[in-house]
């Protein structure tokens, strides 16, 4: 019973020490985004960046490069899975914001597997307009709100 009690102790320490490599490599990368530590998840919000217009789900191109650099640095931790959940501002039907944020959640994905993200890797969840990281009273909240958002998680498989 000891053993596996500090088999398990040690396993826990081995995966928070990996998610720590994970999280200051983020946010070594990206700088201009938030990038948290949150018990062994990572979360990361490129919360400067407007990501997509309003109504639609394909990423802007000038979000591309960053998406292109995410990729490649969650790549080299081949120990994680990603969760990315698309968010919308809150002009539309509720209804209809939850289909676009799975769309972008999916746009996001089908762009990370471009970048030879392995798909079994990704999960995608939408989450429409219900978790706002700031006002959707100006056309700068709203466009911060339409977003997608990482989560990092460790794999243990």
């Amino acid at each position: 019973m000891i053993l596996s009690i500090v088999s398990c102790k040690t396993g826990k320490q081995r995966e928070h020490s990996y998610m720590q490599h994970v999280y200051m490599e983020m946010k070594d990368s990206f700088s201009d985004a938030e990038v948290y530590l949150l018990r062994d998840s990572i979360k990361v919000i490129f919360p400067d960046n407007i990501m997509f217009r309003r109504g639609e789900s394909e990423v802007l191109e000038p979000f591309l490069p960053k998406l292109n650099r995410f990729s490649n640095v969650f790549n080299k931790y081949n120990r994680t899975n990603v969760l990315v959940t698309g968010h919308t501002d809150n002009t539309g039907l509720e209804e209809q914001n939850m289909k676009l944020s799975l769309e972008r959640a999916a746009h996001v994905k089908g762009r990370m597997i471009e970048n030879k993200v392995s798909p079994e890797r990704i999960f995608t969840w939408g989450l429409g307009q219900k978790s706002p990281i700031t006002t959707n009273d100006t056309e700068e909240g709203r466009g911060r709100n339409r977003r997608v958002e990482f989560v990092i998680l460790f794999n243990s498989n």
